[in-house]
């Protein structure tokens, strides 16, 4: 009867040795998911803040030089009203 209740319970423990292992492979590989978008996540909101930065920093080189250009003292400032943009000036590569 011993050795009949023996037999029963091995095959009971691989199968919890085996759950055991399947969630720690699910722990592991629901761990490694999280950190990878965890780390897009930081990274996507890295790049919105740096487009934002440098997108006020143009907008606010170029109000400079529009509220300079829209001074009624001001004769022929750089960045006035009618200045265009230097990509503008440069007829070099066009069709």
């Amino acid at each position: 009867a011993v050795a009949k209740a023996t037999a029963e319970t091995l095959p009971k423990e691989d199968d919890v040795m085996s759950v055991h292992l399947a969630r720690q492979r699910a722990k592991r590989k629901h761990r490694s998911k999280k950190l990878q978008y965890q780390f897009l996540f930081k990274s996507a909101a890295f790049l919105v803040m740096l487009a934002i930065v440098l997108i006020t920093k143009q907008v606010q080189a170029w109000y400079k030089g529009y509220t300079e250009g829209q001074n009624a003292t001001a004769t022929e400032i750089p960045g006035g009203a009618d200045d265009v943009p230097p990509f503008m000036k440069d007829k070099e590569g066009e069709l």
